[in-house]
């Protein structure tokens, strides 16, 4: 199904068309939902009209709603089976309850949808191989930012893990990443990945969204970014790491002699983050690790306007959130049961 299709579907239900796209990206994107984020969705002010709205979901079984800090709002959890039928989705993972550690990302990675309102959102592994294999028919999956899930004949990869994918109307593609982790070495292990990528496409913009908190350390991405992406190591460096990436792995027995070369690439090798991201997708990748890190392209890109890179400040603080953790680790046990109402 298109996202059109799937509004449809979800409207022919009793929703307006304003209704039914926001509840269809609700359940695509996480499954949970505040008031605030329709009215933003729908350039509404908070009042009657919103409010309104979450009163019907709830009448009907269709959503159940979580209080937060000082009844400071509420958090809704669409779980009707019959909208993710109307979907295509019925056995869905959002209309299940919802550990407690996931609610703030979740609802986090909702604010980075409303953030880009412009942008059309490739949802499954199919549509985004399908339009990756458009542009740049010569990248097979496994060049592709993947996880692999699974081994022997159930191995599968799935695809760009933590990143949302959509395209403008110009049909150039977006990848945002919104930013749970206060860790920049996971910013750098997500980043990293899309140096094969994002050097094969004509055009293309990467975004990260921040919330509030990490909102200081929004420029520290951009230099993160570049490092990974747009700084090619020079091939005597390059010459250097493979043999003391060989030396890791044991290709070999050491010499006496090689021994205080090994310990001088050793100790270079800890101090710098990126050349342990590198290591890690060497061991993985082989040769190809240090092809992307050699490669001039993103360099020329970001030059030349055709790849841009930036950060967005996500709207609120979502600490008045965290009273939705509970000793079970799931949302409170009223929403569970509510959610069983649906089935």
């Amino acid at each position: 199904m298109t996202m059109e299709d799937r509004i449809r579907a979800v409207a022919a239900l009793g929703f307006t068309e304003r209704q039914a796209r926001f509840l269809v990206h609700v359940m695509l994107f996480g499954g949970l939902c505040l008031p605030r984020q329709y009215a933003r969705f729908n350039g509404r002010a908070y009042g009657h009209v919103v409010t309104t709205f979450f009163a019907k979901l709830v009448e009907r079984g269709q959503a159940t709603a979580c209080r937060c800090l000082h009844n400071r709002g509420r958090v809704y959890h669409v779980h009707d089976r019959r909208l993710y039928e109307a979907i295509g989705e019925p056995r869905h993972a959002h209309r299940k309850p919802v550990p407690a550690r996931q609610v703030i990302d979740r609802l986090m990675l909702f604010d980075g949808v409303m953030a880009h309102t412009e942008l059309q959102w490739l949802i499954t592994d199919d549509e985004k191989l399908a339009f990756i294999r458009d542009i740049a028919p010569a990248l097979t999956p496994e060049r592709l930012p993947h996880v692999a899930i699974g081994v022997g004949a159930r191995r599968r990869l799935r695809l760009f893990p933590g990143v949302l994918m959509g395209v403008d109307a110009s049909r150039n593609p977006t990848f945002v990443y919104v930013v749970r982790s206060g860790v920049q070495e996971d910013w750098r292990r997500v980043v990293a990945c899309y140096n094969d990528l994002l050097g094969a496409l004509p055009r293309w913009a990467f975004r990260a969204c921040f919330p509030p908190a990490c909102e200081a350390t929004m420029g520290q991405f951009h230099v993160i970014f570049r490092e990974e992406l747009a700084e090619p190591l020079a091939p005597r460096i390059l010459e250097e790491l493979r043999w003391h990436f060989g030396q890791l792995r044991g290709a070999g027995p050491r010499l006496a002699r090689d021994e205080e070369r090994f310990q001088r690439g050793q100790v270079q090798l800890l101090l710098t983050p990126r050349l342990q991201v590198l290591y890690e997708r060497w061991v993985r990748m082989g040769e190809a690790a240090f092809e992307m890190a050699s490669s001039h392209r993103i360099t020329e890109q970001l030059t030349n306007g055709t790849g841009r890179v930036n950060c967005v400040r996500l709207p609120v603080s979502y600490r008045h959130l965290l009273p939705v953790v509970n000793r079970d680790h799931t949302l409170p046990k009223g929403v569970e049961q509510e959610s069983r109402k649906g089935n």
